[in-house]
């Protein structure tokens, strides 16, 4: 796990035999490949990182007392 980790991290983008294999290739596990493609799954979901722009932050906005800050910004607003 760790391995394909820091492949990861340096850039690799296809890395072969990189799920299943046990005892520097000697062996494989059924179970174990079910495991790893999990977790290569998860690497690439962060390797897509965290989406941040104007639309989520609205949207983040509004799920969160939209009303509220909305009414807080007139206030501010007409104070200036």
């Amino acid at each position: 796990m760790l391995s394909m980790l820091a492949a990861v991290h340096c850039g690799a983008n296809f890395i072969l035999h990189s799920a299943g294999f046990l005892d520097g290739l000697l062996s494989m596990s059924y179970e174990k490949f079910m495991l790893d493609a999990d977790l290569c799954g998860a690497l690439h979901a962060y390797l897509d990182g965290v989406k941040i722009d104007d639309d989520q932050l609205a949207e983040q906005r509004r799920q969160h007392g939209g009303d509220r800050l909305r009414q807080l910004d007139q206030h501010q607003g007409a104070q200036r």
